[in-house]
Order: structure tokens, then sequence, then C-alpha cells
């Protein structure tokens, strides 16, 4: 399984599935073709992008304080299925990993194009809006508006991508 609590370690085995595990989520781009990318939301991505996300005080607070409880998929919008899920509950990430088909309450896609700029330099939040009317930020489950529409979750929002663009780096 490649699903693991949040304070679980994968092994290196473990590891080294995961580099290849999103053609099991029915992405169809080799890892050859994903270059540096190709770890982008796989297990030890996703574990590194929960520690620090519960270790930032702005969005764990803002979560905490609208009683933030959710499922959240990451992916490209070419595949089936999500590649990687948080389980935030009041906040915090309670367990990180590949999609294994939990209920997701938002489902967040962009092209691997989209995601390697945003990741490089940022998104704020007129861009976010413009990507979402534009469906290069799609949320397939989930209500776009809702978050842009409630300041507390679009800051955390917000503040999630300055936290993945941060994993890479780490």
């Amino acid at each position: 399984m490649f699903f693991f609590k949040f304070a679980e370690m994968p092994t290196q085995n473990q590891f080294h599935a995961n580099v290849f595990a999103c053609k099991n989520v029915g992405v169809e781009i080799s890892v050859k073709e994903l270059g540096a990318m190709s770890k982008l939301f796989c297990e030890t991505w996703m574990q590194a992008f929960a520690t620090l996300w519960n270790t930032d005080p702005e969005i764990t607070n803002a979560l905490y304080e609208q009683c933030f409880n959710a499922n959240i998929g990451y992916g490209l919008t070419e595949a089936r299925h999500p590649i990687g899920v948080l389980i935030i509950v009041q906040g915090k990430v309670k367990s990180a990993g590949l999609y294994q088909g939990q209920p997701l309450d938002w489902d967040v896609r962009a092209s691997l194009e989209d995601w390697e700029n945003w990741l490089d330099k940022g998104l704020g939040l007129a861009k976010m809006g413009m990507m979402v009317i534009h469906k290069k930020l799609q949320f397939q489950t989930g209500d776009a508006h809702k978050i842009l529409r409630t300041p507390r979750l679009a800051t955390a929002f917000l503040r999630s991508f300055d936290l993945m663009s941060q994993v890479n780096k780490s």
C-alpha cells in the first residue's frame, strides 16, 4: 500500500515505486516525459507538503477557525483520478499520500505545465480567479467560487500554493 498515516515514512522501495505510481491512477505520462516533475503529488512529495502545511500557522489557524475538514485531491487535468491526496481535519493534515479512491471534497487539477509554472512563479488571488475562469485551474469536485468568496479560505488556498513551491526546494 502507498497510503500511509502522516507520521509513517516510506521505505526506499516504496519511494521508487511512487515515482512510477502516477500511471496507476490513470495518468498516461511517462516518468521520462515528466522529468523533474515526476515526483509531483507522489507519496514523498505529498508527505513533505503535509509537513510544511502542519508547521505553517498561517494556513492551519485560518482553516481551524473555519472548522475546515476535507479530503483534497491533487492531479493533472488529463488524468482520470487525482495523484495525491491530503486528509485535513480541523485545518491540519492527518494523512497524506497517493489517491486510493477516497471520497473527495475537493479535486484540484491543472496541466503539468501550469502546475510547474505556479510552483515556480506563484499564484495570486487575481491570477487564481483568471485560471479558474479560463479552466487552467479546475475543481473537478468542490466549489471554486466558495474559495474565492470566503477570504480565509482564499488566503489558505493561496498559502497552500506557496507551501507547494517550497516542497521541491526542501
